[in-house]
């Protein structure tokens, strides 16, 4: 299990999904279908009946399928139900399910999802439209395309095909070639039990934990008993013990964050000493900056804890380039609501008044903002340089972008003129893809199509250049430093590679982080002599070191 969930993160992190192209197992294991049929009390999960005490029926133009036996079909938690309010909620693979008859609403963990028709009570019983059964498993975790979706007129049976594809590991066709080329690994820490996990924090620093003995393993996410700073070597710099804190990370700007029992937090430097301690949420260091969140209320601290800006805004963003992007919400005495961004400077002063609907942090001098117009860009002194005008646009990085025109869905390199450099891709939405620094976006397959979607079959990636290969934006996403770390799904194991895809270190490793600061993290489960498992992790030298 460990192993297939650390395949199936690598995965996610990559592409955000899998493509629809990629090799699988036999996943008939992980597939559940579902079959009702009109007008009887026949609804069964794969080949099995499943009791109904209500027959399925069609309301305008729906199958009306119960609440309860699809629920808990899907699992096995009992469903709850308050007769006098009409709620209806269930626990649904570790998600919170919240159906409210009377006002037809549908939340999944406290957020509303589209409601398709009308949920009615009828004989005491929450009946629920077909359509909606794939918005609450998609929110729960599951899979579930309109394809997967079938009405039969002429038999009038109804038919769902659910996937739990967090089981699934899928072999992606273009694959890079192991050739077992390199040179051979030179290690600053050989591999060891002796932590149940370690992460590089950069300047030759890494946070390594031990976790209770239960919970060990790659991909294991319990909370340890004890943790160290240490050095490149394994030598301990700093140590925590015998629960001594809830938890120790990285803080940016060459800082740490310690989190107590009770949720205070204190921020200390590399040497152990306790620069100030906070009651307050603290978010990372930018700038020497970093936001803290009370009671729903946002503000900065300094390096030295110190209140820069006041708690006094509803949302901010980390600090870029001496300014800050932040949102206030005002409610007027006539019951209007007035939101909007601006932006702030290190001061705590308004330098860009709060006018926009939304907007990014500065880079390369310009920032993104959006207007009712749409989305353009300003200098820091607030005035545009490209007025608003697009659906969606990026931020600059060499002195280019994307941005996407509204009609026709034309998206476009330009320059910080904003003029048009070259025409990448139409007809589709575009994103970036996540850790790529602002290089590389992906077209939607189709219309509708969401972020979070796990349906990848039809995306398409893209530099500054045009069309990339799936290869290409492997080794790109993570590349540092000249190498990337990537997995080889069949040989089931990672390995580093140069920007051609070149094999550059000839081990191979069940986990291999990016290098940082001429150091990687590396990984090896191994099985023990009582037939258990367990991982060692090590350090590795960049080999131009």
């Amino acid at each position: 299990m460990k192993r297939e969930l650390c395949v199936a993160m690598s995965i996610v992190l990559l592409f955000g999904g899998v493509t629809a192209d990629a090799a699988e197992q036999d996943i008939s294991q992980y597939q559940t279908t579902f079959t009702a049929k009109v007008g009887t009390m026949d609804f069964f999960k794969n080949d099995n009946l499943c009791p109904l005490d209500a027959p399925i029926y069609i309301k305008d133009g729906y199958v009306m399928l119960p609440l309860r036996v699809f629920l808990t079909a899907m699992d096995d938690n009992m469903m709850h139900w308050s007769a006098d309010t009409k709620i209806a909620w269930i626990q649904l693979n570790g998600h919170l399910v919240v159906c409210n008859a009377g006002s037809n609403t549908i939340t999944v963990n406290g957020e509303n999802i589209p409601v398709i028709g009308f949920m009615e009570m009828k004989e005491n019983r929450i009946f629920v439209p077909l359509r909606n059964w794939k918005n609450i498993l998609s929110a729960c975790g599951y899979t579930v395309t309109d394809n997967d979706i079938i009405w039969d007129a002429k038999e009038r049976i109804a038919t769902v095909t659910v996937k739990d594809e967090s089981r699934i590991i899928k072999v992606p066709e273009e694959e890079s070639f192991l050739t077992g080329e390199g040179v051979k690994a030179e290690y600053s820490l050989p591999l060891t039990q002796e932590y149940d996990d370690i992460k590089n924090i950069g300047n030759g620093c890494f946070i390594a934990s031990k976790y209770p003995e239960e919970n060990v393993g790659i991909g294991t996410s319990m909370l340890g008993e004890s943790y160290y700073l240490i050095d490149g070597s394994g030598k301990q710099l700093l140590a925590f013990e015998n629960n001594e804190i809830r938890h120790l990370c990285d803080a940016g700007n060459g800082l740490l964050k310690i989190s107590y029992e009770e949720d205070d937090a204190a921020i200390i430097d590399r040497k152990g000493r306790v620069l100030f301690s906070t009651p307050y949420s603290i978010g990372d260091f930018s700038e020497d900056c970093a936001e803290v969140r009370n009671n729903n209320r946002c503000g900065f601290v300094d390096a030295k804890g110190r209140l820069i800006v006041p708690m006094e805004y509803d949302d901010i963003k980390a600090f870029s380039e001496g300014f800050a992007a932040v949102f206030k919400i005002e409610y007027l005495d006539d019951g209007q609501i007035i939101d909007k961004w601006g932006y702030i400077n290190k001061n705590g002063e308004v330098e860009i008044d709060l006018q926009y609907l939304n907007c990014d942090p500065f880079c390369e001098g310009l920032a993104a903002v959006e207007t009712e117009d749409g989305w353009g860009f300003i200098g820091k002194s607030g005035d545009y340089v490209i007025v608003p005008q697009y659906k969606w646009v990026g931020y600059f990085v060499d002195g280019k972008t994307f941005v996407t025109e509204k009609d026709g869905l034309k998206t476009w390199v330009i320059d910080k003129s904003g003029k048009k450099l070259k025409l990448i891709t139409e007809g589709k939405d575009v994103s970036y893809v996540k850790n790529s620094n602002g290089a590389i976006i992906y077209q939607h397959p189709y219309s509708g199509w969401s972020d979070g979607d796990d349906d990848m079959s039809g995306v398409s990636y893209f530099d500054e250049n045009g069309p990339i290969s799936e290869q290409t934006l492997k080794i790109r996403l993570h590349e540092s430093e000249g190498l990337a770390g990537i997995y080889d799904f069949v040989a089931d194991k990672g390995f580093y590679v140069d920007e051609n895809g070149k094999q550059v270190i000839s081990e191979l490793f069940d986990q291999a982080e990016p290098f940082i600061d001429g150091y990687a993290v590396v990984a090896n489960e191994i099985i023990l002599e009582d037939g258990t498992v367990d991982v060692e992790w090590g350090i590795i030298q960049h080999p131009k070191n």
